[in-house]
C-alpha cells in the first residue's frame, strides 16, 4: 500500500453519518463483512445504535463462511445481492399492502 492509499483510507475512516442517522425515518439495511479492511466494523454497532427513528433496521454481518467477509462483501456478490433483492422485495411489498386513506374525490354537481 503506498503512502497516498493509506491517507485516502486514513481520510475515508473519519467519515460518520451519526450527526444526522437520528433524522433518518425510512427502512434500512445495513451490510458488513467481519474482515473489512476499510469500514471498522464498531462503525456497524454505532451505526446501529444511531437510527433511532428509522422505521427498521436490519444488520447482516457477513462472514468467511459466506465468502463474503471484505469492504462491499467482496467476495460473493451474488450473495449479497440476493439478500438485498429479497430485502427489497419484502420491505417493498410491506409497504404495498399499506393503502393511505384518500379523500373521495370530488364529483361535479349534476345541474
Amino acid at each position: 500500500m503506498t503512502p497516498a492509499h493509506r491517507s485516502t483510507l486514513e481520510w475515508l475512516r473519519t467519515f460518520r453519518t451519526v450527526p444526522f442517522s437520528s433524522r433518518i425515518t425510512q427502512d434500512v439495511l445495513l451490510t458488513a463483512g467481519t474482515d473489512d479492511h476499510i469500514v471498522p466494523l464498531e462503525q456497524l454497532f454505532d451505526q446501529t445504535r444511531s437510527l433511532t427513528n428509522a422505521h427498521s433496521v436490519t444488520v447482516s454481518l457477513f462472514t468467511e463462511y459466506e465468502g463474503c467477509v471484505a469492504h462491499c462483501q467482496n467476495g460473493n456478490e451474488a450473495l449479497l445481492l440476493a439478500y438485498v433483492r429479497n430485502w427489497l422485495w419484502f420491505h417493498l411489498s410491506e409497504r404495498d399492502r399499506y393503502v393511505p386513506p384518500m379523500a373521495a374525490p370530488q364529483r361535479e354537481a349534476v345541474a
